[in-house]
């Protein structure tokens, strides 16, 4: 347990280090910031735009369109940074061969994965509740906050979910392939696999993939229950990619 805990602080530290951390926060920050902002200014960027004498109706912003861009910038730019941040979290131990000196003074394979995973999930929960108290903090003070708190929570829960479940993927992939390329590989055959099958309407509350272009439903009255079959399929296929991970990870020669 002492080493594990030693891992997860040096796994910390090494985000520290490389700026990942802080290009997280800052990454959501920004998220939470200009989702209010957009939804508060694009009306008057387009009425000031030259329309010919035209006039353009341009409806008066609300804070259900603060929300929008919130969900819509997570499912976006917040997915992408993800991605991007922890696509390398095995490979590099892999290849500099960091990981021998550990094994050899008592750290287990399986804390290894247990606790990379572990990390990854506590950054990009804390990193989604940044953005969301920023977001919450600005809709209210350019708008006004009336939808439920509760709502707003479950909702950003969904997005939060799917992430766990490419935190997973990407752990899995690069404990497999040894490389980064190979851990962005899974994420995106994954991701494109879902797309793909989604197409069909009567299969898409299936995929994990809605809970992340969808949550804005939910605050549009839409009933708690559509979710209950994607969330339940997100937790079981992390469920097992994690033990797969361990087990694959336990039978890896590493050099």
């Amino acid at each position: 347990m002492n080493m594990c805990l030693i891992f997860i602080k040096k796994e910390m530290v090494e985000y520290y280090r490389d700026k990942k951390l802080f290009i997280m926060f800052i990454v959501f920050a920004l998220v939470g910031l200009i989702s209010p902002l957009i939804a508060k200014l694009t009306p008057i960027i387009l009425e000031s735009v030259s329309t010919n004498g035209a006039i353009i109706k341009i409806p008066t912003p609300t804070e259900m369109d603060s929300w929008a861009q919130f969900f819509k910038n997570i499912g976006q730019m917040g997915m992408l940074t993800l991605i991007l941040v922890f696509s390398s979290q095995m490979s590099h131990e892999l290849e500099r061969g960091t990981l021998i000196n550990l094994f050899s003074k008592g750290l287990s394979r399986k804390a290894v994965v247990m606790a990379k995973f572990f990390v990854g999930v506590i950054i990009w929960m804390t990193s989604c509740i940044v953005a969301f108290i920023m977001t919450f903090i600005y809709t209210g003070y350019f708008f006004d906050n009336t939808i439920r708190l509760d709502i707003l929570l479950f909702a950003l829960s969904l997005p939060f979910l799917f992430g766990v479940l490419l935190l997973s993927i990407e752990l899995l992939g690069g404990i497999i392939t040894g490389s980064t390329i190979g851990s962005l590989s899974f994420v995106g055959v994954s991701i494109l696999l879902q797309l793909l099958l989604s197409i069909k309407s009567d299969w898409v509350t299936y995929f994990p993939i809605y809970l992340v272009t969808n949550p804005l439903d939910l605050l549009k009255g839409t009933s708690i229950d559509v979710f209950h079959t994607s969330i339940l399929i997100t937790i079981i296929l992390t469920v097992i990619l994690i033990p797969s991970a361990v087990i694959i990870m336990n039978n890896k020669q590493i050099v």
